[in-house]
């Protein structure tokens, strides 16, 4: 009999100072870039959507934690500062059961893609929807839904 246990996801820091590093330069040089080839009265719908794109490389460096890195099991920390900057994750466990991630992630990918696609030139409202969709995704991603911590008390099964 074949027995496999699931692997819970690391919630604890996996991104390490030079990591972080490159991460805000890089999204400095993009909003750099960006900025110095629009026009500053109006920037294009694929203007927005590279900026917004920044995004997760400066909350990543901020937080110290990469979804990625987590999934992959890697992290870019020294090794003895690993130990001392871990987090307990037993709060954090997936409470989200998968048809419910799903939804999520094509909740999220609506909220990208059809402001993109339908939205008006100069964009309006449409970067509010798609910041909106970040908090979505990353429920998706992590598995646990902060909403679902509070009401519920155990989790569904993953």
């Amino acid at each position: 009999m074949v027995t496999s246990t699931h692997q819970a996801m690391d919630f604890g820091p996996n991104v390490g100072k030079i990591d972080r590093y490159a991460r805000f330069g890089l999204a400095a040089l993009i909003i750099g870039a960006v900025m110095a080839m629009s026009d500053y009265d109006v920037l294009s719908s694929a203007y927005i959507v590279i900026l917004l794109a920044t995004i997760p490389l400066v909350m990543s460096a901020i937080v110290r934690w990469d979804p990625l890195y987590a999934m992959l099991h890697i992290h870019t920390l020294a090794s003895d500062l690993w130990a001392k900057t871990e987090i307990k994750t037993k709060d954090f466990a997936p409470n989200l059961s998968v048809p419910r991630r799903v939804m999520r992630v094509l909740t999220a990918t609506a909220m990208i893609v059809l402001p993109i696609a339908y939205g008006s030139e100069p964009m309006t409202w449409e970067p509010f929807v798609i910041l909106a969709a970040i908090p979505v995704a990353i429920t998706a991603i992590m598995g646990w839904g902060p909403i679902e911590a509070m009401v519920k008390d155990e989790p569904e099964e993953v």
